[in-house]
């Protein structure tokens, strides 16, 4: 078993459910602790690995037809017509990967991110707002063992 902790700079997006299909882009510092378990196969290693994550947002465009508009970051909004612009900056959540150390030290992996907090914006005088948001992402990366 080993350790495996991380910082990174990350980008997500999705498309927010409005009539005209507006595309939001969100810019976190992650930082990633997974559990791996490193059985020998062949010359190297299979990675197995689980963790949490929490991410920490530093950016974001919301891209519509009329041009795009900067993100705001944990804004109460009026109501759920002006709520695309704003989400919560605080984003925590699970990973999964699966990858290959090679005997050189480098390695490649995939891996997948279930975010397990809501981070649509509280609605003003709306305290049950329906709004939800969740990022789930998916990666492939490479990387040198030290």
């Amino acid at each position: 078993m080993f350790v495996q902790p991380g910082v990174l700079f990350s980008t997500k997006g999705t498309k927010v459910d409005v009539p005209s299909d507006p595309k939001l882009n969100l810019s976190y510092i992650e930082v990633p602790i997974n559990f791996l378990y490193k059985p020998e196969l062949g010359q190297g290693r299979l990675l197995l690995g689980v963790g949490p994550y929490i991410a920490f947002g530093v950016g974001g465009k919301l891209k519509t037809d009329a041009g795009d508009m900067d993100l705001e970051w944990d804004k109460e909004v009026p109501d759920q017509a002006t709520a695309g612009i704003t989400n919560k900056r605080i984003d925590a959540g699970g990973n999964l990967l699966f990858g290959y150390e090679f005997s050189n030290k480098f390695s490649a992996q995939l891996n997948a991110q279930l975010g397990l907090v809501n981070i649509a914006p509280d609605i003003k005088n709306t305290p049950d707002s329906k709004l939800k948001r969740k990022n789930t992402g998916f990666g492939v990366s490479v990387g040198y063992r030290f």
